[in-house]
């Protein structure tokens, strides 16, 4: 009996060893793979190798930005997910097109336009400028590609050599529109009173809460911009296709009865009216481009790099060269930063996030290049239709505090700038716009919706005393009083009056005029121009040579001024790279991977832990 107790510890003792062992040994590998991640991480990855002879491939993704500002955590979740990013950063574009165009190695620039990307007509523009600088200066070869074009993938599409679309495809030139929801009748039916507070008959944002139409005033207003931004179109299309405006205006007017003509067919369509020069498959375009920079036997294409991984790439070579470079010198008087900060999204009060300009965030990303002193000159890049009145005075002081410093500030306008955007401009000492940006619209409005009528609807009532004529007078479920209807008006004239006396003072304008032109009028960049509301017609490129020009600089660089991130965040966005790092299997098993658990995290998620579930699904 105790013979076979000693076999059956020898036995279990042994298999406890057994798995002590695998235990360690996968806390080992743990440690060796966490290590190598970590160290990957930090180093920038893996070298990427760019091949002589190739070609790059440029493939805009989600929304074209001035400045990324998703959360790493989301970065992180949607790559390992396999997800499309959601954003791309203009300046990585740019990057990539203008370092390729004076790099041997690269010898066709494959624009694939196919991933449903949107961008501003600011962005558009300088991101074709690019394309157009590659072609001149290079004398490299421009594709673009992608089975269907709609106006702004073809805008930048047309800046290419060779314009490709699928025999199924199409060029769909819709021209640009403006056609709001109103909700007066919806508000009517749910009992909501919608109270307005406004000056400008054209400040027209608080018209689908008050109509259930558009005013003629509004409608005069915005047809004048939107045959600016079309006409600004069509003339940089037809300028790159050799075409005329008129033949552009006839092929989208005429869409449908030309398309009769070729029997439906709107891939011939497109080719016969000049916007497109072939009519390929995709297997087809490989090979056409394989002739230039050869095939590549092992993926079915023509040797390539993603415009992603060559910035990885040049990213390091840059930084090896530093790292060769003397010690640093004093710098003298005519070299210094010029701070860059973007100003994009809606303008509210507090802190930055996704798609939301914080005026707290930004006011004190001002004030930081002001006591920054190797910074010279600041450039605010605008891409905002503006929000809080409060959110912008903060950043309009900061930005006067900076000029009070001696240096001289300079607004770039992307595609919109204006009302709050406008606001916080109007002091820079240079203000440069896109022909096509919309800017203006210097107004001021509340809305203050009460929803009495709504509760009676249902028998609700509302009745009590206060102590002083205000009590009660803001209730959202009792109407305004009288003399809250009076403070609020009384406000927004008095913030309307700031606005045009500090337009008039910044730009040197009669006040008078400043209010003829208000009123919440919107203007196209090219109208600003005319009117005194800008300075110049240009790109970020020029508003940052007459930044240089005004500070004296000869020797610049500009350094982009962000909030920062806490060391948690800054592992999470070196870490959101990782997957791009590795081998196409694992990438792809661990992608798949990823799927899965978040299946499984969102399937088991009721907050009590029950369910009625059948694990059933084939």
């Amino acid at each position: 009996m105790s013979e076979r107790k000693s076999l059956f510890r020898r036995f279990f003792g042994a298999l406890g060893a057994i798995f002590d062992f695998f235990r360690r040994a996968v806390f080992i590998v743990f440690l060796l793979i966490s290590a190598a991640m970590i160290y990957f991480v930090y180093s920038g990855g893996p070298p990427v190798k760019v091949d002589d002879g190739i070609a790059l491939v440029v493939v805009p993704f989600g929304q074209i930005v001035d400045q990324d500002d998703t959360d790493p955590r989301t970065q992180l979740a949607d790559d390992f997910l396999g997800e499309d990013p959601s954003y791309t950063v203009l300046g990585d574009l740019l990057d990539a097109i203008d370092s390729a165009a004076q790099d041997e190695r690269i010898k066709l620039l494959f624009l694939k336009l196919d991933t449903g990307f949107y961008a501003g007509q600011a962005q558009l523009e300088e991101l074709a400028a690019a394309v157009t600088r590659f072609r001149k200066t290079s004398g490299k070869p421009v594709y673009a590609y992608a089975p269907d074009m709609g106006q702004q993938s073809y805008f930048l599409a047309a800046a290419a050599d060779e314009v490709f679309i699928d025999p199924l495809g199409m060029v769909f030139l819709q021209g640009y529109e403006n056609y709001p929801l109103y909700f007066k009748e919806a508000l009517d039916k749910l009992g909501v009173t919608v109270n307005v507070f406004r000056v400008g008959e054209f400040k027209s944002a608080v018209e689908p809460f008050t109509r259930e139409s558009m005013s003629p005033q509004a409608r005069e207003n915005a047809q004048g911009w939107l045959d600016d931004l079309w006409l600004g179109w069509r003339e940089q299309v037809a300028g790159a296709r050799g075409l005329s405006v008129e033949d552009l205006q006839r092929y989208s007017d005429e869409f449908a009865a030309r398309l009769a003509e070729h029997q439906g067919d709107t891939a011939a369509l497109a080719k016969a009216a000049g916007l497109v020069d072939h009519v390929l498959g995709l297997h087809e375009i490989r090979a056409m481009a394989g002739e230039l920079v050869g095939m590549d036997e092992e993926h079915g294409s023509f040797r390539q790099i993603p415009h992603t991984r060559y910035l990885r790439a040049i990213d390091r070579e840059r930084r090896h060269v530093a790292t060769q470079t003397k010690p640093e010198q004093p710098l003298p008087e005519d070299a210094g930063d010029i701070s860059l900060i973007v100003v994009q999204g809606q303008i509210v009060p507090g802190e930055s996030s996704m798609g939301f300009a914080g005026g707290e965030t930004l006011r004190r990303l001002i004030d930081q290049a002001r006591d920054d002193e190797y910074s010279k000159a600041l450039v605010l890049r605008v891409d905002s239709p503006g929000g809080s009145v409060f959110a912008s005075e903060q950043m309009r002081r900061a930005i006067v505090r900076y000029q009070a410093s001696g240096r001289p500030v300079v607004v770039s306008m992307a595609s919109v700038a204006a009302s709050g955007g406008y606001w916080i401009s109007m002091n820079a000492d240079r203000i440069l716009a896109h022909a096509t940006t919309i800017t203006g619209s210097i107004g001021v409005f509340g809305l203050v919706p009460t929803f009495e009528n709504s509760l009676d609807k249902l028998g609700i009532a509302t009745d009590g005393v206060g102590t002083t004529n205000w009590s009660g007078g803001l209730s959202p479920v009792r109407p305004l009083s009288p003399a809250a209807r009076q403070g609020l008006q009384m406000v927004v004239e008095k913030d309307y009056r700031n606005f045009i006396s500090r337009v008039a003072e910044a730009r040197e304008l009669p006040l008078e005029t400043v209010d003829s032109i208000a009123q919440g009028q919107v203007w196209s960049g090219q109208d600003a121009l005319d009117l005194g509301l800008i300075d110049a017609l240009g790109d970020f490129d020029v508003a940052v040579e007459q930044a240089a020009a005004l500070a004296g600089l000869k020797d610049f660089e500009v350094v982009p001024v962000t909030p920062p991130l806490d060391i948690r965040f800054q592992f999470l966005q070196k870490f959101s790279q990782l997957r791009s790092w590795m081998p196409d299997p694992l990438s792809q098993w661990l992608g798949g991977w990823m799927r899965t658990v978040n299946g499984v995290m969102q399937r088991w998620s009721d907050p009590r832990g029950v369910y009625a579930d059948c694990l059933c699904v084939p």
